[in-house]
């Protein structure tokens, strides 16, 4: 294995948030509460606004899941990966993932969301594993909508690639990094090969100034 490559799901591997894409299939089979998934929509409005902070905007999400099956979710999203979720791919990013693949190279998912929700990504795509945050679930199986710490974003997906990399023997040199976020710096400061994925503003003007590759979505 010459190289691993880590991929951001959401507005990187995804050109969405996969909230978005999965917000329909979900709600029509009653695996979220009607008024739960509503919620979500306007509180995206109002994000995409300014109005709403990206941790809020998080726990909101996480919220969204209360009272579901997991089983059910893990089955729902496999079912619907195809007509909802696999159009959203972003055309750049899939391309380079495929690209690493037929290199030989490991590829990774981390994401923020919930791991259940990229899970079919890495049955649909051949991607090596999927690091996504995990979830409160009760006895009987129900999610609390609650995550367990550490959610995997910022310094915890830094962690997962210097832990993978060692596992795998491959130098962090070797390594290369996707995201769309500011959020992500920890990842990408720590691979050799950066990758700003039609970057935030401030990303955008960071990856500028440091000589990093910018990807955007639409080759």
């Amino acid at each position: 294995m010459s190289s691993l490559a880590f991929f951001d799901f959401d507005k990187t591997l995804l050109r969405k948030e996969s909230g978005e894409l999965i917000a329909v299939p979900i709600g029509l089979r009653g695996l979220v509460h009607p008024w739960a998934g509503l919620r979500f929509v306007g509180m995206g409005i109002l994000y995409k606004m300014g109005r709403v902070s990206r941790d809020d905007m998080q726990l909101i999400g996480y919220s969204t899941y209360r009272g579901g099956r997991l089983e059910q979710l893990v089955d729902a999203l496999d079912e619907t990966w195809e007509r909802w979720m696999e159009p959203g791919l972003s055309p750049a990013v899939h391309e380079r993932l495929k690209a690493h693949q037929s290199a030989g190279d490991g590829t990774f998912v981390l994401t923020a969301s919930p791991t259940f929700v990229a899970a079919p990504a890495q049955r649909a795509l051949g991607i090596d594993k999927v690091f996504g945050t995990h979830m409160e679930v009760r006895e009987d199986g129900r999610l609390t909508g609650a995550p367990l710490l550490p959610l995997m974003q910022g310094p915890e997906k830094a962690r997962v690639v210097r832990e993978v990399a060692t596992a795998r023997g491959v130098a962090l040199a070797d390594c290369w990094g996707y995201s769309d976020s500011m959020a992500d710096i920890e990842m990408l400061d720590v691979v050799g090969h950066p990758v700003a994925v039609g970057p935030d503003p401030v990303l955008r003007d960071l990856a500028l100034s440091r000589g990093w590759e910018i990807l955007e979505h639409d080759p």
